[in-house]
């Protein structure tokens, strides 16, 4: 082993996304110390660029900083066989789409205390990331996660609550390598309405991401995405609140209290949604209403045994597994972003100067269609299989203009030219929009 210098041990792949696979690892020093962790590294084909480069090492960076009990803890920033990578902590864990499904597989009902306690851990973590400075003077980070989904948020077998991947965040962060703030990420289902008509970005837009996820953990199913205009938008819930009411299994009074969190957080008008402390607060309160296992002992009792069922599935996908690689040079961290840029794609100058509509558009599909937590074939950090689903760049829109999941599916290859994004609408309904 080099000297100075750490080995990683690569075991098996444990999630894939489009653009970083997750593997479990054993960090081995040279002085004989050694560790379990998470190894996300870049995948080979996307060593050369520029901004997925810089994405993967911007989240590094915001997680080194991010440390909270229910965010996934980063240890180091480095590089491997000349790909950036990541080392994290190890999660014995499940994503909480996955959960989703094995529930319904296994005719298991959510209860509703634990959806609730699940959607307060998130709400905490949203609101220490936005509003908690990583040191004591310093300033806040301002962090908007921008891709709140059940897939993103991982549950351990003592019901613990962990939300992960921030490759698409907004933030305060000065050492942010990759310039994104003029693309559109995350899933449409989960997005807030000002969000699909490209207005900035605020933290009321992740509560909104929060409440609809704590609907289908409620209901295991979808809410569905926003409609553009608030009355289509209030109706569209109304029904959607019937339904939950119908589906979980507590008093009318509690059905009532919940409905009217989910209400708030779900609000048409990002300004009358509660910020995420409330958010936890309320949801909080509601829980200990209700007479039933609490989410420590719910986990306990229904967790493991998913989490055994997602590890057995997990595929090789890589040649990586069972390597021994040494990295190419010591903690990044804290180095200078410009000393490691990467090499910039000579197809993209980094400037939307000369884009047209049409190319601006392309590259923003083609960036979030990175990002899809469901993209590949294993679900983040956990190895459980994918949502097949999940409908592909090539495929054309819906008739109501959205698909079901990513702002990048917006595109096609069929020659349509989406023209120049949307106005900015003031908040309230969005004219001739559906």
């Amino acid at each position: 082993m080099a000297e100075g210098k750490r080995q990683f041990r690569f075991i098996k792949p444990i999630a894939a996304g489009g653009f970083g696979t997750v593997y479990l690892c054993k960090e081995e020093h040279a002085d004989g110390f050694s560790r379990v962790v998470a190894v996300k590294i870049l995948n080979a084909q996307w060593t050369d660029s520029h901004e997925i480069s810089s994405r993967l090492r911007d989240e590094a960076r915001l997680l080194g900083l991010l440390r909270h009990r229910n965010i996934v803890d980063v240890y180091d920033l480095t590089s491997i066989d000349g790909r950036s990578a990541v080392v994290m902590e190890y999660l014995e864990a499940i994503d909480l789409r996955y959960l989703v499904q094995q529930c319904q597989e296994r005719t298991i009902q959510m209860p509703a205390r634990v959806a609730l306690e699940i959607g307060a851990q998130v709400a905490t973590a949203l609101d220490a990331a936005y509003n908690r400075p990583p040191m004591k003077g310093e300033n806040p980070l301002r962090v908007i996660h921008r891709d709140i989904k059940p897939s993103n948020i991982m549950l351990d077998v003592h019901g613990l609550v962990k939300v992960l991947d921030f490759g698409v965040a907004q933030s305060d962060i000065v050492s942010k390598e990759a310039n994104t703030q003029d693309l559109q990420f995350g899933s449409v289902d989960y997005m807030a309405p000002e969000r699909l008509f490209f207005e900035p970005d605020t933290p009321a837009s992740d509560v909104y991401s929060l409440a609809a996820s704590v609907y289908e953990l409620l209901t295991s199913e979808r809410l569905g995405k926003a409609q553009g205009r608030a009355s289509k938008h209030d109706t569209r819930l109304a029904d959607r609140m019937s339904f939950m009411r119908g589906s979980v299994e507590a008093s009318p009074e509690i059905a009532a209290a919940i409905e009217a969190l989910l209400l708030r957080g779900l609000h048409f008008d990002h300004e009358q949604r509660p910020d995420a402390a409330t958010f936890a607060q309320d949801a909080k309160q509601i829980a200990r209403r209700i007479d039933s296992m609490d989410l420590a002992m719910w986990s306990e009792t229904n967790v493991s045994s998913v989490v055994e069922s997602a590890q057995q599935r997990a595929l090789d996908i890589e040649p990586l597994s069972n390597s021994i690689l040494v990295e190419d040079h010591s903690s990044s961290l804290d180095e200078d972003p410009e000393t490691t840029q990467g090499v910039l794609d000579e197809s993209w100058d980094g400037s939307n100067e000369s884009e047209t509509p049409r190319a601006a558009a392309l590259r923003q599909g083609a960036l979030a269609e990175l990002d899809r937590a469901e993209e590949g074939v294993i679900a983040p950090e956990t190895g459980a299989p994918k949502d097949g689903s999940r409908p592909q760049m090539t495929e054309l829109t819906d008739g109501a203009g959205w698909n079901d999941r990513t702002m990048g599916d917006l595109t096609d290859a069929k020659g349509y030219d989406p023209g120049p994004l949307p106005p900015t609408y003031p908040t309230g309904d969005r004219e001739g929009v559906d």
